[in-house]
């Protein structure tokens, strides 16, 4: 989906002294972190405030018309953006400055980045849900988390209190995101895995695709951070198995400095508490991605586990979307998935190990967004990611051999057939007016 250009009242960058963006979100929200750090690395300025009670009532729900965060209010304050995916796209089309998408003649780095933000909005929810609402020892930190969300002041048991009452129904999500007793054992040994990959590569690069942050470092700073670095069960695997890894999450959400950004503060979280917006300056230019569009085979195991696992799952969500949408051929909009389908996930110990999960259809729309940036290159450029993806087949790391290539081949026909957009966080039919974020 392409994001509508931004009306010519409102100042894509506020010149105004002191003005800023607005960043309505919590830290224990997987999107909120992965926008945060979008502006950050951006160096867009912005203040965070809380979705407390008052918020929703008089900002989220009245100009987005769903309970859901984050949203960023404009400059000026009159208009309010709903949906991180449609949020990036929109500043990133009309903010200039220092891209974080890599540009259309780097057409590697932009698949791939698309790619892994796919995984992470997507996937890696599995995991991140699992370790957040699977283990009760640390359920009175998430009520914590939780509670200091509404803004609620008063003692620690009040304020627990408040958040097991906000938290409660996110552990039931658990089943319908693929989560139950057979599937975690396999879920927790990816993620050991996904730890040591990512120490693998943190020892050579700052950042998934070289020396400065782009989407797809900001789109795992989701996951990554608000879920498995804060919450104390993950994020003590993670700091006393690969503390280099811990360091490129805290970097990657924008909280350590790099050598890209030597003046990044520690106290970010504190800064934007007290209101005060946040600005940045870009990266020194010498910081930069690889040159000549490479990918880092050092990435090849972190990516191959997309193709194996990930991308065979949303070409079956698409193929029961595709059913849906002929069943139902004067819908205008879809439902948030259409029932359950069978996934696959491959386990060292046991081999295929299958569960279910709901088939999303923003998932699917996810998807598509990458097809289309792969349609929208010229034949060098598509040339250049097949060349990749065949690349990508001969790097073993366990397991059959990937076919990434006709993997996604397969992925193209069968969301090809669903035609969707997005208006906000909600998937309708193309051809159906606001297909952008709400202003």
């Amino acid at each position: 989906m392409q994001a509508a250009p931004l009306p010519p009242h409102i100042s894509p960058v506020p010149s105004t002294p002191g003005a800023h963006y607005t960043l309505v979100g919590s830290h224990v929200s997987l999107f909120t972190a992965k926008l945060r750090s979008y502006l950050i690395h951006k160096g867009l300025p912005f203040q965070e405030v809380l979705p407390t009670a008052k918020v929703y009532a008089q900002v989220i729900l009245p100009r987005t018309g769903i309970a859901m965060i984050p949203v960023l209010v404009s400059p000026d304050g009159r208009h309010v953006w709903g949906d991180t995916k449609c949020i990036t796209d929109l500043l990133e089309e009309n903010c200039g400055g220092m891209w974080m998408r890599p540009p259309v003649d780097q057409p590697k780095q932009r698949f791939v980045t698309d790619m892994l933000e796919l995984w992470a909005d997507e996937w890696a929810v599995m995991c991140a849900m699992h370790y957040r609402w699977s283990f009760p020892e640390q359920r009175k930190f998430i009520e914590w988390e939780f509670g200091r969300t509404s803004g609620l002041r008063g003692t620690e048991e009040e304020i627990c209190d408040v958040g097991r009452k906000l938290s409660g129904r996110f552990s039931g999500l658990l089943p319908i995101l693929g989560v139950t007793p057979t599937t975690i054992p396999t879920i927790e040994r990816q993620f050991q895995r996904l730890v040591r990959n990512l120490k693998a590569h943190i020892g050579k690069h700052d950042y998934l695709l070289g020396g400065r942050a782009t989407l797809a470092d900001c789109a795992l700073a989701g996951p990554l951070y608000a879920h498995l670095l804060r919450d104390p069960i993950p994020g003590t695997i993670i700091k006393t198995t690969a503390p280099s890894v811990a360091d490129y999450i805290e970097r990657a959400a924008g909280f350590l400095p790099s050598r890209g950004h030597p003046a990044r503060p520690l106290d970010v979280i504190e800064h934007s508490e007290r209101h005060e917006p946040i600005q940045f300056k870009n990266a020194p230019a010498k910081h930069i991605v690889l040159p000549n569009d490479a990918i880092p085979t050092s990435l090849f195991p972190l990516l191959l586990p997309i193709f194996r696992d990930t991308i065979p799952y949303v070409i079956t969500a698409a193929n029961a979307l595709h059913e849906w949408i002929a069943r139902h051929p004067d819908a205008k909009e879809v439902p948030r998935s259409v029932g359950t389908v069978e996934f696959k996930l491959w386990d060292e110990e046991l081999g295929w190990v299958v569960g279910r999960r709901q088939s999303f259809t923003h998932t699917v729309w996810m998807a598509k967004r990458l097809v289309n940036t792969f349609n929208s290159l010229n034949q060098e450029g598509k040339n250049d990611v097949r060349e990749f993806l065949r690349d990508l087949e001969q790097f073993t790391s366990g397991g059959e051999k990937v076919k990434a290539l006709d993997c996604f081949e397969h992925l193209r026909e069968a969301v090809e057939r669903c035609d969707i957009t997005a208006k906000g966080a909600l998937v309708i039919m193309k051809g159906v007016s606001g297909g952008t974020p709400r202003l």
